[in-house]
């Protein structure tokens, strides 16, 4: 049997914990100054993605450069402050995407292998109620929440669109 997942090397619980904590921290230390962006402006504001990242950097330096032209309003100070610490959070964003995709792998590693034993369970009292009847009652509740399950992936395949819809 085939296992992703040795149930000896798994991390004990109270590192799992730990990290928890050390997640939560951050995300109260991130909250502070969250901005929430409304769809519309998510949609149709300009935005400073990886390919505008050095206009905006001269820019910046134009603008402090050349303060005498810029209206007002214009803070250069402010300005620099806003690409330092954007800067500063980009790799934090990174970080997150990197955790997510091993938390995800991992997660999904434990289901299939919680899935394996789950069978292997299911099987083997199925095999052995053939000799001992008493076991009817616990292969029934196993059928019957197989049966459930199996009838939520159907649904769930009915509603997801195909790829090539």
């Amino acid at each position: 049997m085939k296992l992703y997942a040795d149930p000896n090397n798994l991390p004990p619980e109270a590192e799992l914990e730990q990290i928890i904590a050390i997640l939560e921290q951050a995300y109260i230390a991130v909250k502070r100054f969250r901005i929430s962006l409304s769809i519309e402006e998510r949609r149709f504001r300009r935005k400073l993605g990886d390919r505008r990242l050095a206009y905006a950097i001269l820019a910046a330096r134009l603008g402090m450069l050349h303060e005498d032209a810029m209206p007002r309003s214009f803070n250069p100070k402010d300005f620099v402050e806003l690409m330092k610490h954007r800067a500063l959070l980009a790799p934090v964003l990174d970080y997150l995407f990197l955790l997510t995709e091993s938390i995800d792998d991992t997660l999904m590693a434990l289901g299939i292998d919680a899935m394996t034993f789950t069978k292997l369970v299911h099987d083997a009292l199925k095999s052995r109620n053939g000799i001992d009847p008493s076991l009817d009652a616990a292969v029934q509740e196993l059928d019957e929440f197989n049966f459930r399950a199996e009838q939520e992936d159907k649904e769930t395949a009915v509603d997801t669109p195909s790829v090539t819809e």
